[in-house]
């Protein structure tokens, strides 16, 4: 991945998996809208419950920001189902932090799990965090709407030194037969130089924005 020029190596964004018993994700069909990916899955042990996941890229040309905002979809047949998912992102990480209010007036610092601790972060609160890369020209900017955010935890992630996986957890009520749940999410990447503004903007225009159709 390629960002300013600059390589972003093993970076791996908004991936969307199933967290409870039920299985993995199967791919069941995918289609291209525009620069818009629609992919739709059932949980691996059956057809119980079905999850459609819409990465849409957004491009904010006045910020210098550009990404994709991330919307899922879950719906099922059963009187009774558990939805649970999870999404997150990998990147090199050498700096993280946090909204400390709805309106991003402030952030505050985030450990960064290394090995050597080898515990994981988690943290509730404002579902709107940044990421500082290893490339000190480069920031990440993840946020979640407040009305699907619960938890995040962050984790050393697999592949080069330095990288953190995040892990968002989504739908965590038990969903009925006839209900369809959604939530949305985004992640972007910004210039380093002014990624709390960034950060702030990005998130207020979330808010503001109307989700659009999935299906």
């Amino acid at each position: 991945m390629m960002w300013l020029r600059r390589s972003l190596a093993g970076a791996r964004l908004l991936q969307v998996q199933s967290s409870n018993s039920g299985g993995d994700l199967r791919l069941v069909d995918s289609y291209v809208r525009g620069a818009d990916l629609v992919a739709s899955h059932e949980v691996a042990s059956g057809r119980s419950l079905a999850t459609q996941i819409y990465w849409r890229y957004v491009e904010h040309l006045d910020l210098g920001a550009a990404g994709f905002e991330l919307m899922v979809s879950v719906r099922t047949e059963l009187l009774d189902a558990d939805p649970q998912l999870t999404f997150g992102s990998v990147l090199s990480c050498t700096e993280l932090i946090q909204a400390v209010a709805p309106d991003a007036a402030v952030f505050q610092p985030v450990p960064v799990p290394s090995p050597r601790c080898g515990q994981s972060v988690r943290r509730a609160g404002v579902g709107l965090f940044v990421h500082r890369l290893t490339d000190d020209a480069v920031s990440y900017v993840d946020m979640v709407h407040p009305a699907d955010f619960s938890a995040v935890e962050f984790a050393v992630g697999e592949g080069a030194a330095g990288c953190v996986q995040s892990r968002f957890r989504l739908f965590e009520e038990r969903l009925e037969k006839g209900v369809l749940r959604r939530a949305r999410a985004g992640g972007l990447l910004c210039r380093r130089e002014d990624d709390e503004a960034v950060a702030r903007e990005c998130y207020r225009r979330l808010l503001a924005s109307e989700s659009p159709l999935t299906a």
